[in-house]
This record gives structure tokens, sequence and C-alpha cells, in this order.
């Protein structure tokens, strides 16, 4: 069951990133000044910032949604696959890599976007934060699961 909901997971967010990037001139500051505004919170910067805040969270994005792309493929490969811990990372690291590559092929295809070399390496930033964070975690898990059999 787990694995099914791992799988659907996966393939949930890349649709998701599929959809997403087919969206011309997707821009992230509207949607933040209506979570802002909807929140009723203050935040000054927003009323005076422009093309630079939009272009670090745009990549602030990426950088996210990556990271998130590439923990669910951990997670995925871990639940269907009894591999070492090593060859999950690297399922996850060259699937999510794939994904940033043939993404940015196709915003380039859409007519409206562009795809950017650029891009695909701030993806793999995102994709080897998750990377890190997916192997410092499997170590304290390995690492937690010894401990409890030696003390039993």
């Amino acid at each position: 069951m787990r694995k099914l909901m791992y799988w659907s997971l996966l393939l949930l967010w890349m649709g998701i990133m599929f959809w997403l990037s087919s969206i011309p001139n997707l821009r992230v500051l509207p949607v933040l000044y209506l979570i802002v505004a909807w929140l009723d919170i203050p935040w000054p910067v927003l009323k005076t910032s422009g093309f630079a805040l939009e272009f670090i969270l745009r990549k602030t994005a990426h950088v996210t949604e990556y990271a998130i792309l590439t923990g669910l493929w951990l997670q995925a490969a871990k639940s269907t696959w009894l591999w070492s811990r090593r060859r999950h990372l690297w399922t996850a690291f060259f699937f999510s890599l794939a994904f940033a590559v043939t993404d940015e092929i196709h915003q380039e295809l859409t007519g409206f976007r562009d795809g950017r070399l650029m891009d695909v390496g701030i993806d793999s930033l995102g994709i080897v934060i998750a990377l890190i964070i997916g192997f410092v975690l499997f170590k304290s898990l390995k690492d937690g699961a010894h401990d409890k059999q030696q003390n039993s």
C-alpha cells in the first residue's frame, strides 16, 4: 500500500510540474501578493521589489520543486526495490535530472516559454540538497535500527 502511495505522489508531483512548466508568463509575485493579502500579513518588501525579487523567488521555486521531486523518487525507489542506499540515491538523482532536462525541452517546445540550461543547473541544486538530506536520513535511520538491534 505504501508503494502505491509513494508512486502516486511522485506521478502527481511530476504532473503538477509538467502543467506548471506549460503556463505562459508564469510569475510568482502575483500569487505571493494574493497570499500575503489574504493572510493580512504586512510585508513591506513586496511593495517595493520587482524583477529581482521575482527572479529570486522563481529560482527558489526551482530548487524546492526539484528537492521535493528527488525526495519522492527516493521514497518510491526505496519502497519498491531492495537495493543499497547508494543505488536508491543514484536512481533518484538520475531520474530527477532527466526530468529537469526534459522539462526545459518541454518549455522550449511550448512556444510560450524558454528552456534554459541555467535552470537545469538550478534544478540540480535542489536535487543535490535532497540527496544530501536523503543520505543523512538513510544513515540515521539505519544507525537507529542498528542501535535497536544491539539493545535487544
